[in-house]
């Protein structure tokens, strides 16, 4: 289960999830000092993230398993409850686990970066596959990859011929599972972005496995641990910690690319013709191939409002609207003044300027939030009434109302 080391209601969680045999413990150094914990001790990351781990049953052999069931049969006859027998579950089972533990646990949260040891960053493919297959999008938007076998562990063909848990063989090169995992996983165009971290003395995966088909080179990091220490910073000035950070720092700064929202189209031409924000743009003699794109970018914003509905997101953007409402105040007034010919280049030249700022004056912490939602975002306050939007002088309120 999902277990918070600090919960303090932001909207982004980063969320640690260890391998085969681990558990929160993978996270502990010699000194008892976790990875989570060094983390909280950097200010951005503090400041911005809520900090959790995904614990699941994982052990060499199926002991409990076995043991569970003798328990279960003798409480029966002596008619006690019994808890259910724990068992090494299959990576695309776990992935299921994790799947439902982030929808309920963290329905709150916006944005999620998983850090992933070992076997846990197949877990976590797994899930983010389940994700996109049923939402079209993911809440994992940044995956650090530490010592994951993308394409097997050297040691669980070996360890098989001793186990037979699945996890291990599932663990296998080759394995049928994990092959199809990594061409799923490739041909994935809404996966997150992905940073993969090399332990150069690991004796579990080799170089080869612990990067992913779709590797960019400016994407993989090599560091001087092993495939247990990769996981365990000493402390703040190990490298392995410094390069995590400064991954999650260019993530808060913009600098990895993240997934904008899904853009959506309109079913019928006739959508929306009764909306206030038509009727204005109709009004003002706007051209009717403009209208249609004002009811797409419409849709897609309204989309974006109901994605983003938690309080820290609507704060957000109401943040945008009130820059909007500004940028399109400025125009207008040129638009009085003579500085545009008509109605149409009044609005042209609103939707220009949201262009121009999206990156600037209109950069949010919503970073999905693209210039279409934005353009849009200008036609939602067009259609509310108590918004002093139009595209003419002429502002024939009664004609609304009717």
């Amino acid at each position: 289960m999902i277990e918070f080391v600090k919960q303090d209601g932001k909207r982004r969680l980063i969320l640690f999830i260890h391998g085969l045999t681990g558990s929160n413990q993978t996270w502990s150094n010699s000194s008892g000092t976790t990875f989570p914990g060094l983390l909280i001790e950097d200010d951005a990351i503090d400041s911005n993230f809520d900090i959790a781990c995904f614990d699941y049953y994982s052990t060499l052999f199926n002991t409990s398993e076995k043991i569970g069931k003798i328990k279960k049969a003798i409480n029966k006859i002596l008619s006690k409850p019994v808890s259910a027998a724990k068992k090494n579950l299959s990576i695309n089972d776990l992935a299921s686990q994790l799947h439902t533990e982030i929808q309920v646990r963290c329905s709150s949260y916006q944005e999620i970066i998983v850090i992933a040891h070992s076997m846990g960053g197949l877990v976590t493919k797994g899930c983010v596959a389940i994700d996109i297959e049923k939402n079209k999008s993911s809440k994992v938007k940044l995956f650090l990859s530490l010592a994951v076998p993308h394409h097997g562990a050297i040691l669980a063909s070996p360890g098989s011929l001793i186990s037979n848990n699945i996890q291990i063989n599932q663990l296998k090169t080759l394995n049928s599972y994990g092959t199809h995992l990594c061409n799923l996983w490739q041909q994935n165009s809404l996966r997150p972005a992905t940073k993969y971290f090399k332990a150069l003395y690991d004796e579990v995966v080799d170089e080869n496995s612990s990067v992913a088909i779709d590797k960019v080179e400016q994407d993989i990091k090599s560091v001087a641990e092993d495939h247990e220490s990769i996981a365990k910073p000493e402390n703040i000035n190990s490298t392995i910690y410094l390069a995590v950070c400064q991954s999650i720092h260019e993530y808060l700064n913009g600098g990895v690319q993240q997934d904008l929202l899904e853009i959506l189209t309109l079913e019928s031409e006739e959508e929306y013709n009764d909306s206030v924000f038509v009727i204005k743009l109709l009004l003002a003699d706007i051209h009717q191939s403009t209208v249609q794109n004002a009811k797409e970018l419409f849709l897609n914003a309204e989309y974006m409002s109901k994605k983003f509905s938690s309080d820290f997101d609507k704060k957000a953007m109401s943040e945008i609207y009130t820059k909007i409402k500004t940028i399109y105040a400025d125009s207008y007034t040129k638009y009085v003044h003579g500085g545009f010919d008509n109605s149409g280049q009044f609005l042209s030249e609103v939707h220009d300027k949201i262009i121009r700022e999206d990156g600037m004056l209109l950069k949010s912490q919503l970073n999905e939030i693209g210039a279409i939602h934005k353009k849009g975002m200008l036609h939602q306050l067009a259609n509310e009434f108590t918004e002093d939007v139009w595209w003419s002088e002429d502002r024939k309120q009664s004609i609304l109302k009717v």
